[in-house]
């Protein structure tokens, strides 16, 4: 290339003459009049070897990214990508938290409500006996019926109230291990 400086100098560089491996030589003009100049070998080896090491350093981080699939695999790489990955991270464990949360309180509910329509029903059954068993119309054999008839409805409605999930009753308040009801 052909360089124009300060002072009318003007320099223009070439490679070494007849193959030689001393350097780059150059002619510089300072006012008109040609000068020769040599540029050291140790500074020319020096910035070649700075260079291929930044090369091999680049080279081997792009290998890493390719075999990893990731642009960022360690914080150096990218300081400020490596905390939004951070915080995206963070976002989707507390959404996969969300949703697993959502699934069990789903399954609660529901477990819950069905207990309780179950209840209902047995209660509503148990009214009708009850205002069965108090008329004088029914015999002392038909009493002792719906007797046994309460009876079985109470044990449902205990079977009921003591629904569980896996290992923990579901109406239990804060003692979801312990059987919250029993007979005695």
């Amino acid at each position: 290339g052909r360089y124009v400086g300060k002072g009318n100098v003007d320099v223009t560089a070439r490679p070494g003459l007849g193959g030689s491996l001393n350097g780059w030589y150059g002619q510089m003009k300072h006012r008109g009049r040609p000068m020769t100049y040599r540029t050291a070998q140790r500074s020319t080896y020096r910035n070649l070897n700075q260079n291929l090491g930044t090369l091999s350093y680049r080279i081997a981080q792009l290998t890493n990214q390719i075999a990893s699939e990731r642009r960022i695999n360690t914080p150096s790489d990218d300081p400020a990508g490596a905390s939004k990955v951070l915080g995206i991270r963070s976002n989707l464990s507390s959404i996969a938290q969300y949703s697993t949360n959502i699934a069990v309180s789903d399954q609660w509910l529901t477990t819950s409500g069905n207990s309780l329509q179950s209840i209902k029903e047995t209660l509503d059954q148990l009214y009708v006996k009850a205002e069965q068993g108090a008329t004088d119309t029914y015999s002392a054999e038909q009493r002792k019926i719906i007797a046994d008839d309460v009876n079985t409805m109470f044990q449902s409605l205990i079977q009921f109230a003591d629904a569980k999930i896996g290992d923990s009753y579901i109406f239990g308040g804060q003692q979801i291990s312990t059987q919250p009801f029993s007979l005695k």
